[in-house]
């Protein structure tokens, strides 16, 4: 856990710096009127918005705001707009358009939009990986192009410098991801492989995809990683998710960079979870550096 504080603590000092010259600056986050727990996640990104040296203000909307959102900023020019969730992008019509926008906590960034997604940096995954007493030579993934194709792309560069091949399957539905993970069970040397899944409903849900995967990788020893946390709480390996409050940063500095056209990234800080008694069944051993940096364990220490 020191180790995991001194690296996010790095990340965050050196966003920290480039953003004090933006002292005068002043950042409008967007983002959704939802209950705890819902709304802790936009809380701590916005605590890491604020991180930095310039000026928040904050416009918490309904999904259906009565309100105009357009009128809020008709005697308001601030620097930037950081929009936050679904909500956020749903309102972005009403957005003046001479003002540098960007989307955060969404799974995807929109197309000719610039913004950090939810989804985390596959550089993180193989930092996982290579912290193992294993020597993975494949990484399977379900996928659907529309969404996660970009992934795919800078994953498989990524991997390259690993000796990991990445093997991509392209599904659009799940009745398609089903086919593709029948077939990696039906692959030898598994014991060799990963299976990453997606932050995305179309190709893993927890009603069928999820209690299939945890029969099989368990008979047939396949570590499974997810972008989910939960999915480690039932049984699966290991859980790479973003670090919200190194998010708010990434957003900060993006925003007030005033980039042309489209910029869009993922979460370049991760927080990990793992399941020890899957680790432990799949003979895994997370090297000790690496086990500072794990967050949560399941089954939780009583």
């Amino acid at each position: 856990m020191i180790k995991l504080l001194q690296r996010t603590g790095l990340f965050l000092c050196l966003v920290f710096i480039a953003l004090r010259c933006y002292a005068s600056e002043q950042i409008v986050v967007v983002y959704p009127d939802l209950e705890q727990p819902y709304s802790q996640v936009f809380e701590t990104i916005i605590e890491g918005i604020g991180s930095g040296s310039a000026e928040l203000s904050l416009l918490k909307v309904k999904d259906k705001e009565s309100q105009s959102v357009g009128e809020w900023f008709s005697n308001k020019k601030p620097s930037a707009i950081i929009a936050l969730g679904s909500t956020g992008y749903r309102h972005n019509d009403q957005f003046p358009k001479d003002i540098p926008l960007v989307f955060g906590a969404v799974r995807n960034i929109p197309p000719s939009r610039s913004g950090v997604s939810l989804n985390i940096d596959p550089a993180n995954l193989f930092h996982a990986l290579k912290n193992t007493n294993k020597a993975y030579k494949r990484l399977y993934v379900v996928y659907n192009p529309k969404r996660y194709l970009d992934w795919i792309i800078l994953a498989k560069s990524v991997a390259d410098d690993m000796k990991i091949e990445v093997v991509g399957f392209e599904a659009s539905s799940l009745r398609e991801a089903m086919d593709h993970y029948k077939t990696i069970f039906d692959q030898e040397n598994l014991e060799e492989s990963v299976l990453w899944l997606p932050l995305d409903s179309s190709v893993v849900n927890n009603k069928v995809v999820i209690p299939y995967l945890l029969k099989e990788s368990w008979d047939k020893n396949l570590a499974v990683a997810s972008s989910v946390v939960g999915h480690v709480k039932r049984g699966l390996l290991m859980s790479i998710f973003p670090d919200n409050q190194a998010m708010g940063l990434q957003l900060a500095q993006l925003a007030l960079e005033r980039h042309s056209g489209s910029v869009r990234s993922h979460s370049k800080q991760a927080r990990f979870a793992i399941n020890t008694r899957t680790a432990r069944h799949l003979g895994i051993i997370f090297n000790e550096p690496f086990q500072e940096q794990v967050e949560i364990e399941y089954p939780s220490a009583r």
